[in-house]
C-alpha cells in the first residue's frame, strides 16, 4: 500500500514540474527580434549591419507552406586577397527540397571572385549548374526537375554588392 501512495506522489510531483516547465517554455523560446534584415521582400532578402553581425540569417516559409533559410556569412579565406579591404561571403539557401550555397570574394564594393558551388536536392534533380559572376554579383544558377520529369523549374541564389562596407544583399528564385 505505501508503494502506491508513494508512486502516486512521486507521478504527481512529475506532472506538476511537467506543467510548470511547459507553461515556460514559450517565453523561453521566444524569438528575438529580426533586427538584421531591413528589407525583407518575396526573394529577396537585405541584411544590415554585417560589419557587427557577420553571420546572418532569414527563415521564412514558401508558397507551399515549406520553411526555408536564407544565410550570409562571414568567412576566412585562401581565395580572398591578404589586404583588409576584401571580404569573402558564404551565401546559403536551406529549404526541404533545394539546399545549395556558394562563395563570393568582394573587395572595394565589387565581386571579385565566385567559387566552390554546392547544390543538393531532395526528391529531383538538377541539372545544367552555373556559377557567373559581374563585378556587382555573384550568382549560382541551375535547373531543378521533379522525379519523372513532371516538374521543372529554373533556380538561382544572388549575392548582389550593396556599395557600402563590402557588403551584400542575397535574392534567390527557388
Amino acid at each position: 500500500m505505501k508503494t502506491k501512495k508513494f508512486i502516486k506522489k512521486i507521478s504527481g510531483i512529475l506532472l506538476a514540474m511537467a506543467i510548470v516547465i511547459s507553461s515556460t517554455i514559450p517565453i523561453l523560446a521566444a524569438e528575438p527580434s529580426i533586427e538584421s534584415a531591413v528589407d525583407v521582400v518575396k526573394g529577396e532578402v537585405v541584411f544590415r549591419n554585417l560589419e557587427n553581425i557577420s553571420e546572418q540569417s532569414f527563415t521564412s516559409m514558401d508558397d507551399n507552406g515549406n520553411e526555408y533559410t536564407v544565410s550570409i556569412e562571414a568567412v576566412e579565406s585562401p581565395m580572398a586577397l591578404a589586404r583588409t579591404a576584401s571580404r569573402t561571403w558564404k551565401i546559403s539557401f536551406t529549404g526541404v527540397i533545394i539546399n545549395c550555397s556558394f562563395y563570393m570574394v568582394v573587395s572595394g564594393n565589387k565581386c571579385t571572385s565566385v567559387y566552390d558551388r554546392w547544390i543538393m536536392t531532395i526528391g529531383c534533380t538538377y541539372s545544367g549548374a552555373s556559377l557567373t559572376r559581374s563585378s556587382t554579383y555573384g550568382r549560382l544558377s541551375f535547373d531543378a526537375t521533379a522525379i519523372q520529369g513532371l516538374a521543372k523549374t529554373s533556380c538561382w541564389l544572388k549575392g548582389t554588392v550593396t556599395g557600402s562596407n563590402n557588403d551584400v544583399k542575397v535574392s534567390y528564385q527557388m
